[in-house]
């Protein structure tokens, strides 16, 4: 099965709340390409939405160092650095997000969570 059958089944799955098998594809692609940032960012993104935020945050990184202004990858990984009790680093993730993509209600949010935790 090539790259981009596994991207839209993973999708699929996603969002049919079937996590683990969409979390199953999402690691396929990334055997094939470590760096392909659309899967490190959903797989990812589901790794905070299943609450693990330190695997989260490390996925999230390696995507950001593929394409470091991502506004939606800088609030996912602002995200899981909450979750992971690192409000300094977030607030400077979602900062960052607002620089990309200034007004953006998600970044906003997250910015004052951070920040009011500091």
């Amino acid at each position: 099965m090539d790259i981009r059958t596994l991207g839209q089944e993973a999708m699929t799955l996603h969002r049919q709340g079937r996590l683990a098998e969409a979390e199953s594809r999402y690691r396929q692609i990334l055997a094939i390409d470590p760096r392909l940032f659309p899967a490190l960012f959903m797989l990812g993104s589901l790794r905070l939405q299943q609450g693990d935020s330190s695997e989260a945050a490390d996925l999230l990184g390696r995507a950001l160092q593929i394409a470091p202004g991502d506004c939606e990858a800088l609030t996912q990984h602002g995200l899981a650095l909450i979750g992971l009790g690192r409000f300094a680093d977030a607030a400077s993730a979602f900062n960052q997000a607002l620089a990309s993509k200034p007004g953006t209600v998600l970044e906003r949010n997250g910015r004052i969570k951070a920040r009011h935790r500091l």
